[in-house]
């Protein structure tokens, strides 16, 4: 029995390592899938801060504005915009919003336009930012369609109004939606709020002095990457040789960073219950063999009284696969209460998703049927007469 319990303790293990690191490789395999643009792996980002060196807010719009002009007129480069986030990792800030009286946090991106173009980021309704939302126009914004869909069922999201609080000397503002733009397809990488609002980058709504740190999004044809950032990093000397860019990499780049956690958690959870899965195949294999080995007489019993090799084969396999069965039964129960905590590591897939438990499932009892079939197998070459003669 303790021998037994150990086996199907095996078994179990593995099952729930198995069944966390599948769910773990499926999501990042769907990492691209949720990303709210399309071909990431095009985008370059370099990041600045033109208030290290003491730009005032007017010296930084206008080093912003030609660093873009001049990023859009580089060889390869199909469009450039700036953001003071990008679509991956932590880069989000969040922002108490009130929607139709009801207040709730939402990530907020600071975008110029051309940014959902930039990032290929598909405008579903309404229209796109522009060079007249700027400072002394109407406060305006673009909200995904998660907002827009939770908020506005029913009814049109654009020409709605938002407010929010900007802060000591902003006050309260009151934002006018004119855009409705495609979500993530449900978690984005790494972190994501679950609702989204982006604010035209040449209008202060956080007040003075709130364009400081932003990322130049430039999207050029992946062969020429390298040569794009070179390219940026000249730009920003000919405008100021002084300044130091902070980063500069791709978005896909960016993307491994975010989920490194993830990463590593699917290659330990993995790891572990591979190892799991070749103890649990030596415990079955060793507990059958021994048990053919107590039940020699037995055996050559049956087959002398008729037996055939097949009822032998089926008689040592059933001892296997109820052990096996024993444990995927008690693994399932822990993978459904283990799989809970990995939460947003899961990008648009289920913690019980059936295909992972199925497939799990299936191939622990595959292996269990083949480390019972070795003795099984020697089971049946028993010869009858030996094993009477023995006993």
């Amino acid at each position: 029995r303790a021998r037994d319990l150990f086996v199907v303790s095996q078994v179990a293990l593995s099952l729930v390592l198995l069944v966390s690191g599948g769910l773990l490789l499926r999501a990042l395999a769907r990492a691209h899938d949720v990303f709210p643009g399309e071909r990431p792996e095009e985008v370059v980002t370099v990041t600045l801060d033109p208030h290290l060196l003491g730009y005032d807010e007017a010296r930084t719009r206008e080093f912003y504005r030609r660093l873009v002009e001049g990023a859009r007129g580089l060889a390869g480069v199909e469009s450039a915009a700036l953001a003071d986030g990008v679509p991956v990792g932590e880069g989000y800030a969040m922002t108490a919003f009130e929607f139709k009286g009801e207040s709730r946090m939402a990530g907020v991106n600071t975008v110029s336009p051309g940014y959902f173009g930039t990032m290929k980021i598909p405008l579903v309704r309404g229209r796109d930012f522009t060079a007249a939302d700027r400072q002394g126009a109407p406060p305006v914004a673009v909200v995904d369609e998660a907002l827009a869909r939770r908020f506005f069922a029913g009814e049109d999201a654009v020409g709605q109004f938002i407010k929010f609080d900007a802060g000591a000397g902003a006050g309260v503002r009151t934002i006018e939606v004119v855009g409705v733009v495609r979500s993530a397809a449900d978690e984005s990488l790494g972190w994501r709020p679950h609702f989204f609002v982006y604010l035209p980058s040449e209008q202060p709504l956080f007040g003075e002095g709130s364009v400081r740190r932003m990322i130049l999004h430039a999207r050029a044809p992946r062969p020429l990457r390298a040569e794009t950032l070179d390219a940026l990093r000249r730009e920003v000397a000919a405008i100021d040789p002084n300044l130091p860019v902070l980063s500069a990499d791709s978005l896909d780049e960016r993307m491994d960073v975010a989920l490194l956690p993830q990463r590593v958690a699917a290659s330990v959870a993995t790891a572990f219950g591979v190892v799991g899965l070749v103890l649990a195949a030596l415990g079955i294999y060793g507990v059958v063999s021994y048990s053919v080995a107590q039940r020699t007489h037995e055996i050559g019993v049956r087959m002398a009284l008729g037996a055939r090799r097949g009822d032998v084969l089926a008689l040592v396999l059933r001892r296997g696969l109820r052990l096996a069965a024993y444990g995927i039964a008690l693994g399932l129960v822990g993978a459904f209460a283990a799989t809970r905590l990995l939460g947003e590591m899961l990008y648009g897939l289920s913690a019980t998703d059936p295909a992972t438990f199925a497939g799990v499932s299936l191939a622990l009892a595959a292996v269990a049927l083949a480390a019972s079939y070795v003795p099984a197998r020697r089971a049946t070459k028993v010869d009858p007469m030996v094993a009477l003669r023995y006993e």
